[in-house]
């Protein structure tokens, strides 16, 4: 019966670390869809403040306040994935702790173990070289978040400068 109870456990365990990898994927899919439909409307702002006529404020304002909505709508998914992100990797780690329980934590393969407790411990920055260094600050969950945060600013902007000028 013990062996049955571990193999469920191991194998609730691949099940949870393959969706969460999926859903990771998916994540960056739905993000880098958003993101190419902002930039592209940021395309279409430019050619039409550069080929329009001069009554065309309002078509500038319409597409600077829909690449706005588009990013508030990028902003607001990335914020909540990256939550539900966090959720399955602690699902993760409490079957990884029950795993070590039956195991012993010395029998625990290194696989198991997140690569912050094997060598990276808390710190929250890690400077290799220009091109191999971590920060918690800036980590690719975090990432799409502060990008679309970033365009709200831009968008916003350049709404207050269509409508001021």
């Amino acid at each position: 019966m013990r062996d049955q109870r571990d193999a469920i456990l191991l194998e609730s365990y691949r099940i949870a670390v393959e969706y969460l990898e999926n859903y990771i994927n998916g994540t960056w899919t739905r993000f880098s869809i958003l993101l190419t439909v902002d930039l592209a409307i940021g395309g279409g702002l430019v050619s039409v403040t550069s080929s329009g006529p001069p009554g065309s404020k309002s078509v500038q304002c319409f597409v600077a306040g829909v690449g706005l909505a588009i990013s508030v709508l990028l902003y607001l998914q990335s914020a909540q994935e990256r939550y539900i992100i966090g959720h399955h990797r602690e699902r993760i780690e409490n079957l990884r702790k029950k795993i070590e329980q039956i195991v012993n934590e010395e029998g625990v393969p290194l696989l198991f173990v997140p690569l912050d407790e094997i060598d990276r411990g808390q710190r929250s920055f890690i400077f290799e070289s220009v091109v191999s260094w971590r920060s918690k600050a800036l980590s690719i969950t975090r990432l799409p978040a502060i990008i679309s945060l970033t365009l709200i600013g831009i968008w916003g902007l350049v709404l207050a400068f269509l409508i001021g000028a």
